[in-house]
């Protein structure tokens, strides 16, 4: 396992934001696992950030990088546990505990190291009453306030800077939103006050900043769920996903916040035992190609993407995955067929299923108590199967009873989707619907200038 570095050793790096000035640069970051007995650096990683053309900075490879290798390791810059786990994870770290947990004031550690690391947030907020402020995040259901906490105890004892997290993109807050954290900014300077932290210490601790700090860990903080290990951990992680509980805890990163979004991404991030971040590449990457990882839960539908992504992270998705596009597109009129074997059966497994059934593995894993490899294949059933011809009938009969609107409320009428069992009799079909399109929009052209 890695060691552990103080936060005050990887902070002091922020107190003065750096950001690349060249498309060829990187940002300083501590990247690999370190063998500190070793006199020589670590291989810096084959990445590099730089500005992408549509999503603002985004980070690329600088070779070759095949599946499964890991990109680069990631320490976090604020770390929280849920409130639900905070008896059961180390304070630090997230590391579940053992029986050889070493306790603070109402919390453990996983080892003495990470109870000395704590100091540069510990001994500050040890000094303050935060049930109010803790009994408010959950009443609420807020995580993010216990990161602001943290990142302000961290600034009052001097380990952190108050501009640490300012290059960091920050999400748009509302008006509502705005007055919504007024309470939490209240309760974390009042919790302070009355620990008789002075004014002094407390000068950068503003409305303006709590609203800004909050608003970059919104969209830049992680959900921390650990590897599974054992049965038990097995056992644990089935009975949290029911209850919407997986989660051990919450962090904020530097370099892993800069990777940019995709609904089919090259990479993701995984954590082994701790909030130590791995960057991992799920299938080979090019030279040069941007490396992005999913913010969301891609199993949901296109609609339910998309809507999660735009209140979330305030950005519309464009990117194109399963059969959602071909449905979407057909419902808007801009798919007129498709290649396809009229009574080919198509695969289609709902979700709710496939979580059923490895709930129902991990029972019985757990039950058997074996240490074999179980491969689990969920697939249709020939009993009812359905076949594309089937699904262009649905299609049509949907969308004509549930048409898409247009851009001035008027409904789009689609005609039936039609199957193409050859590339040519397609190919030529996709010509013609592009002449007829384009004719189209020359008459609705014409008849504006007329008018």
């Amino acid at each position: 396992m890695s060691h552990l570095v103080r936060y005050s050793r990887y902070l002091s790096r922020f107190k003065t934001p750096h950001f690349p000035r060249s498309q060829h640069s990187t940002l300083p970051f501590s990247t690999t696992t370190e063998d500190y007995n070793r006199p020589s650096r670590p291989d810096p990683p084959p990445i590099r950030v730089a500005l992408t053309e549509s999503a603002g900075r985004g980070v690329f490879s600088t070779r070759k990088i095949g599946a499964g290798d890991l990109i680069h390791t990631a320490k976090p810059i604020l770390a929280h546990p849920s409130l639900s786990t905070i008896n059961t994870v180390c304070y630090f770290c997230l590391k579940k505990l053992t029986s050889t947990e070493f306790h603070g004031k109402g919390v453990a550690f996983c080892s003495q190291e990470c109870k000395e690391n704590a100091k540069v947030f510990y001994e500050v907020e040890t000094k303050a009453d935060w049930l109010a402020f803790d009994d408010y995040c959950r009443n609420k259901g807020l995580k993010y306030p216990l990161l602001v906490k943290r990142l302000a105890c961290m600034v009052i004892s001097g380990a952190a800077s108050a501009e640490s997290l300012d290059i960091l993109q920050p999400s748009n807050l509302s008006h509502e939103m705005v007055l919504e954290m007024e309470e939490g900014y209240g309760l974390l300077k009042s919790g302070f006050a009355m620990a008789n932290i002075s004014d002094e210490q407390m000068a950068f601790l503003t409305k303006e900043w709590y609203n800004s700090v909050l608003a970059r860990i919104r969209i830049n903080a992680f959900r921390i769920e650990l590897a599974v290990g054992s049965y038990e951990d097995l056992l644990s992680s089935a009975a949290a996903c029911i209850e919407a509980e997986a989660a051990v805890g919450n962090a904020v990163y530097m370099l892993p916040s800069l990777y940019n979004h995709d609904c089919d991404p090259n990479a993701h991030i995984v954590w082994i035992d701790n909030a130590d971040a791995q960057l991992k590449a799920l299938c080979d990457v090019e030279e040069d190609e941007e490396l992005r990882i999913c913010y969301i839960d891609a199993s949901m539908d296109h609609d339910a993407r998309q809507s999660f992504l735009l209140q979330g992270f305030g950005f519309k998705c464009n990117c194109l995955r399963m059969m959602d596009p071909i449905v979407l597109c057909y419902g808007k009129g801009q798919l007129t067929g498709f290649l396809a074997d009229q009574n080919g059966v198509l695969d289609v497994v709902p979700a709710d299923m496939v979580v059923n059934a490895t709930l129902a593995a991990i029972a019985w894993l757990g039950t058997e108590q074996k240490s074999d490899i179980n491969v689990y294949q969920i697939a249709s059933s020939l009993v009812n199967p359905l076949v594309f011809q089937d699904l262009a009938t649905l299609l049509y009969e949907h969308y004509n009873s549930s048409p898409y609107m247009d851009s001035n409320g008027r409904p789009i009428h689609v005609p039936s989707m039609k199957l193409f069992s050859s590339m040519e009799d397609f190919s030529v079909h996709l010509w013609r619907d592009v002449i007829q399109q384009s004719r189209i929009a020359e008459m609705a052209s014409s008849d504006r200038k007329l008018s």
